[in-house]
């Protein structure tokens, strides 16, 4: 029976032999010489983990020839980063109104000829986690995002669905506060019938 090697099993041409080597990076055997050295393909692990192929080398991140954002499809790039932008300017522009949620509910039901709207305990705390919530969901999409972008896959979706999910989530908070005051089922009781 013949006995197993105990090395792990080649990958990238590790343990060719200078011919091999030759052949995979394709430099002619007749300009190679017995006496010099045989250029190896330099590889770098990438963000994945995976490897590229032998007789590839692949430049460092932020050179010149590889950029920190891939050039991919430049209209999904600035789609994205449009919607990144409208998403920060929503979350900047939403957040004071709902750390002072009371306030807020109440100028409006004044607005929409409502009467005046009832605070709970419930809404400052509502009002705070809805915030907070709008922040964290702003940096996720961000980072998931970027990563997207430099992987050069399609990224403009990831801000249109989670402006949809925050979109959803403040929905129910928000119809939760109003049925629970008593201004708000007034009216819906008055005009239902």
């Amino acid at each position: 029976m013949t006995e197993q090697d105990p090395r792990p099993r080649p990958q990238f041409g590790e343990y060719a032999t200078p011919e091999e080597q030759r052949a995979s990076i394709q430099v002619p055997q007749e300009s190679a010489h017995a006496d010099e050295p045989v250029p190896v393909p330099v590889t770098r692990p990438t963000n994945e983990g995976a490897r590229p192929a032998a007789g590839r080398v692949e430049p460092e991140r932020g050179s010149a020839s590889h950029p920190m954002v891939s050039t991919g499809n430049s209209a999904d790039r600035i789609a994205t980063i449009a919607l990144l932008a409208i998403g920060l300017f929503n979350v900047l522009t939403t957040v004071p109104g709902l750390l002072d949620l009371s306030s807020t509910l109440n100028a409006a039901f004044e607005r929409m000829g409502l009467g005046s709207f009832t605070p709970t305990p419930a809404t400052s705390v509502i009002g705070v986690g809805l915030a907070i919530f709008y922040g964290l969901a702003w940096l996720v999409t961000l980072a998931l995002s970027l990563r997207s972008l430099r992987a050069a896959r399609l990224s403009f979706w990831i801000p249109l669905v989670a402006g949809v999910v925050v979109t959803i989530v403040a929905m129910i908070c928000f119809l939760v506060l109003f049925f629970g005051d008593p201004a708000f089922m007034e009216y819906v009781s008055r005009n239902a019938g």
